[in-house]
C-alpha cells in the first residue's frame, strides 16, 4: 500500500523523465545557443511539488551534471545540502536527508565556485510504504508520523510482539490466531483515525496464515502528559422499547460526558469503556449487537478505548474464543496496551464465556468464569516486562472485578473463578509502585486497597439498574444507591486523582443522607416486607430491623479508607460517631424492587436487586428533629457538605 502523495509523486516523475529523455543533441545545441552561456545545467526541470520520505533516492533530469556537484535547498527557516550521485548524461540522483522539514525551498546547484539557481519546489513529507517481505513474516507494516517512521513502537498480534526498526518498519511471524494486529500507542502520540471515537491502533487481518499482509499505522503528535480519562461501564444497549435506553443514553451519558470534557478546556481527554456495552441476551431478539453499539457512539468527541464485557459475546457460540469474534471485528483486540503521557494502560479480558447450551439460533446460559487465560497472561507478562521504570503508573482496565469488599468486615475477597487463577495474575504487578485496576460488572461503586501499591476501583453503571429504575421511578439509581455515572481520572504526569460523576449531576454530588425515622416505617409495612422477603439474603424483608431510632444513614459512593467524615449535631459539642456498616441503600429499593413488583411483572431478580455495599455509615443522633452538619473530605482534600434538616422526607424526590 502506498500513500496518495507517493502515487502522485510517482506519476509526476514519469512525466518528468519522459520529457527529459526526449532531449537530443540538437535540442541541447539550440537551448545552449539561446540560453545564458553561464548555465551549468541545461533543461533542468524541478517539479513544483515533491512528496518525499527520509533516505529516499530522488532522480532529476537535465544535461551537464558532474560528480562533484551539490544541491543546496534553502527555505526561510531551514537549509540542507546534498551531494549528487549516479550522474549520467541526462540525469543525476540525490538522497533525501534525515529530519527534513516540509516547506518551500529554492534549489541551487553548486560546482566549486560557480552556482546556478535551478528553481523552487514545495516539499511534503511522505512515508515509504514499499516494505520488503522477510522470511517467515506473515504481517508487516510501518508506524509513522508526519511522513516519518517512528522507531521503537511495539506491535503485536496478541501472541507475538515485535518493535519497529529505525525506519518505523515491523515484521511479525504470526499464525494470525486472533485475526488482528495492533500497535502499543507510544507516549506523546495518538492514532490517526477516520472516526475520532474509534482510534485506529489495530487492524483486522484478511489473508491466509501463509500469506504476508501489510498493515500500516499512522500517528499524530499529541501532548498527553496531562489528560483525563472518562471510565464508564455497563451501558447495556439492547434496543428495548420498554426501557427506552437508546434515548436515555443519547440524552444522558452522550451529553453529560462531553460537557464534562469541555469543562476541562484544552486538556487531552479519552474514554475507557469497561465492558458490557451491549446485552448478549438481545443481540438477535432485538437485532442490536456490538456493531450497533459502535455506530451509536460514533459521534463521541474523544477517542474511546474499549474493554470486552461478558455481555459483549455472541450468545449463539458455546465457547469463549468463538464468541469473541464479532467483538474483535467491531472494536478490535480483546486485550492490548498503550502509553498515554507517563502512564502505561493495559486492557484485559477477564471474562471466560462458557455459555453452556448455545448453538446457532439458540441463546445459551451465558455463564462465565472470571480469570485471564494462558495466552493473554503470557502476553501481559511480556508487555509489563517492557516497562523498565517500575515507578511508571499502571492503569489496568478489566470488566469483572478482581476482588470485592461488600462483606462483613469489608475485607478483600477474590472474585477469580477458578480461585487458583488469582495469584499468578496478581504477581504480574508486584514490582510496580503505583497500580490501579479499573473494573465494572457489578453496577455498584467500591474502592479496594489490595496492597500498598495496588488499588481497585469498581465503577457503577451508566445504565443504573439495566435502565429499569429510571423507567419505574424516574430515578437512574444503581444497585448500591450510586447515581448512574462514570469515573473521572485526572492524570498530570505520574500524579493521578479521581472522582465519581453522576450523570446529569454536579461533580460535587458525592453522598446522600437518610433520616431513618422516615425510612424504617416503609420497610416495616407488612406488604413491603412480604415482597422483599422473597429475595435471597433479605431475611424477613425488613432491611433495617436492627437500626434504632434517631439514626442517620450516610451513603458515600466513592468512599475509600483515606476519606474523612465529620458529623456534628447542632446544640451538641464534639463530633458524632460514624460506623461503617454493611447495608443496602434504601432509595434503590423504592425505585426498583417495590415498584417493579407492584406495577410490572412481579419478577424477583436477585441480579438487579439492591445489594449490601461497603460505603454505608450509621450515625446515632440524640433527637429526631436536630439539624445535622455533615462534612465529607475525600483523599485529595475536596470537601463536600450537607446541612441536614430533620425530619427529612424519604421518597424518590431526595435523589
Amino acid at each position: 500500500m502506498k500513500s496518495i502523495n507517493i502515487i502522485l509523486f510517482f506519476f509526476s516523475f514519469l512525466f518528468f523523465f519522459a520529457c527529459n529523455n526526449s532531449v537530443n543533441e540538437e535540442d541541447d545545441k539550440k537551448n545552449n545557443g539561446s540560453g545564458s552561456t553561464s548555465d551549468l545545467i541545461i533543461n533542468a526541470r524541478i517539479p513544483s511539488n515533491l512528496s518525499v520520505y527520509e533516505r529516499q533516492i530522488i532522480t532529476i533530469g537535465g544535461k551537464g551534471f558532474e560528480e562533484t556537484d551539490k544541491l543546496v535547498f534553502k527555505s526561510s527557516y531551514n537549509q540542507f545540502e546534498v551531494v549528487l550521485t549516479n550522474v549520467s548524461k541526462y540525469e543525476a540522483s540525490f538522497t533525501i536527508p534525515q529530519s527534513i522539514k516540509e516547506g518551500k525551498y529554492n534549489i541551487t546547484l553548486v560546482r566549486l565556485d560557480k552556482q546556478q539557481v535551478l528553481g523552487e519546489t514545495i516539499i511534503a513529507i511522505s512515508i515509504n510504504t514499499d516494505i520488503p517481505d522477510k522470511d517467515g513474516a506473515t504481517i508487516k507494516g510501518v508506524v509513522y508520523c508526519d511522513g516519518i517512521g517512528v522507531k521503537g513502537v511495539r506491535v503485536s498480534d496478541g501472541i507475538t510482539t515485535t518493535i519497529t526498526d529505525v525506519n518505523g518498519y515491523y515484521w511479525l511471524q504470526s499464525d494470525k490466531y486472533h485475526g488482528y494486529v495492533f500497535m502499543v500507542t507510544p507516549s506523546g502520540y495518538e492514532s490517526m483515525s477516520p472516526n475520532k471515537a474509534t482510534p485506529s491502533f489495530w487492524a483486522t487481518l484478511t489473508l491466509g496464515t501463509d500469506i504476508c499482509e501489510q498493515h500500516n499505522f499512522e500517528l499524530q503528535k499529541k501532548d498527553n502528559n496531562k489528560h483525563i480519562i472518562i471510565a464508564a461501564t455497563d451501558i447495556h444497549l439492547a434496543k428495548t422499547k420498554m426501557n427506552d435506553e437508546q434515548n436515555k443514553f443519547k440524552n444522558g451519558f452522550m451529553v453529560d460526558a462531553p460537557a464534562l470534557i469541555n469543562s476541562y478546556g484544552n486538556t487531552t481527554s479519552y474514554a475507557l469503556i469497561l465492558g458490557d456495552m451491549s446485552f448478549d441476551l438481545y443481540w438477535y431478539a432485538h437485532d442490536f449487537n456490538i456493531f450497533d453499539y459502535k455506530n451509536t457512539v460514533s459521534s463521541f468527541p474523544v477517542p474511546m478505548f474499549h474493554v470486552m464485557g461478558n455481555h459483549d459475546n455472541d450468545p449463539y457460540i458455546p465457547n469463549d474464543f468463538g464468541a469473541e469474534a464479532k467483538y474483535k471485528k467491531a472494536l478490535g483486540p480483546s486485550y492490548y496496551s498503550m502509553n498515554l503521557g507517563k502512564v502505561h494502560y493495559v486492557v484485559l479480558d477477564n471474562n471466560m464465556y462458557v455459555n453452556d447450551g448455545a448453538s446457532q439460533g439458540v441463546v445459551g446460559e451465558r455463564n462465565i468464569q472470571k480469570y485471564i487465560e494462558e495466552k493473554q497472561l503470557n502476553w501481559l507478562k511480556e508487555d509489563l516486562a517492557s516497562i523498565t521504570n517500575k515507578s511508571t503508573p499502571i492503569i489496568v482496565g478489566l470488566h469483572c472485578q478482581t476482588h470485592v469488599n461488600n462483606i462483613s468486615g469489608f475485607g478483600n475477597v477474590s472474585s477469580f473463578s477458578p480461585s487458583d487463577k488469582r495469584d499468578e495474575f496478581m504477581a504480574c504487578f508486584q514490582s510496580f509502585n503505583n497500580v490501579h485496576f479499573l473494573t465494572g460488572h457489578g453496577h455498584f461503586n467500591a474502592n479496594l486497597i489490595l496492597s500498598p501499591h495496588i488499588m481497585e476501583h469498581t465503577t457503577a453503571a451508566v445504565c443504573e439498574t439495566w435502565w429499569w429504575a429510571s423507567r419505574l421511578s424516574g430515578v437512574p439509581i444503581c444497585k448500591d444507591g450510586s447515581p448512574a455515572g462514570y469515573g473521572v481520572y485526572e492524570i498530570d504526569g505520574t500524579d493521578i486523582k479521581w472522582y465519581y460523576k453522576g450523570i446529569n449531576k454536579d461533580k460535587n454530588y458525592q453522598f446522600r443522607t437518610y433520616d431513618m425515622n422516615t425510612v424504617r416505617p416503609v420497610f416495616e409495612k407488612a406488604e413491603n416486607k412480604a415482597i422483599l422477603a422473597q429475595f435471597s439474603n433479605r431475611g424477613n424483608g425488613n432491611d433495617y430491623e436492627g437500626i434504632g431510632e434517631n439514626t442517620v444513614l450516610l451513603n458515600i459512593w466513592n468512599y475509600d479508607p483515606q476519606w474523612k467524615i465529620s458529623v456534628k449535631e447542632e446544640g451538641k459539642t464534639g463530633e458524632l460517631t460514624c460506623i461503617r456498616t454493611l447495608l443496602r441503600d434504601p432509595l434503590h429499593t423504592i425505585c426498583y424492587e417495590l415498584p417493579r413488583w407492584n406495577t410490572v411483572d412481579k419478577v424477583i431478580s436477585n441480579d438487579f436487586a439492591s445489594n449490601p455495599n461497603s460505603h454505608m455509615f450509621v450515625i446515632q443522633t440524640s433527637s429526631p428533629t436536630s439539624t445535622i452538619n455533615i462534612e465529607v473530605t475525600d483523599r485529595f482534600g475536596n470537601i463536600y457538605k450537607e446541612v441536614m434538616t430533620r425530619p427529612k422526607e424519604f421518597s424518590t424526590s431526595i435523589f
